[in-house]
């Protein structure tokens, strides 16, 4: 008689153990997917413009390992650009290069943006030729 008793609360202490560890690896579970969610909200959603825009290009236009952009090149990239055509022609090719479904668009989003650039910058050098004759 006393090896059923012991035998019961040897298995009323599995069962509460065994419901202990289902809970720890409930919150184990949690705290991994609630890690990954803040990778990927890193990663997506506090990109900047420019690092989604080359993120896009790279998917885009990269078809196998070799060929990968450079992301940290890419992101001085379009600094530099913004240094040198100013907020407006950046934001353009930004937009554009979103809204792109081929690399050859997205290609075309960025040169279009450059050349637009430089058809102003041709004008303002045309303006300060005629008032300096």
């Amino acid at each position: 008689m006393m090896r059923r008793k012991l035998q019961r609360r040897d298995s009323a202490c599995t069962r509460a153990n065994g419901t202990y560890d289902r809970g720890v690896k409930k919150l184990l579970v949690v705290l991994v997917l609630a890690g990954l969610g803040v990778v990927v909200y890193a990663k997506v959603f506090r990109q900047t413009p420019a690092e989604r825009t080359c993120s896009k290009l790279a998917a885009l236009c990269s078809a196998d390992a070799k060929d990968k952009l450079d992301m940290g090149e890419c992101r001085d990239g379009f600094a530099e650009a913004r240094k040198m055509f100013g907020d407006d022609a950046v934001d353009r090719a930004v937009t554009c290069v979103a809204d792109s479904t081929s690399c050859m668009e997205a290609v075309g989003c960025v040169m279009g943006a450059g050349m637009r650039s430089f058809d102003q910058l041709q004008k303002g050098m045309e303006r300060g030729f005629g008032s300096a004759r």
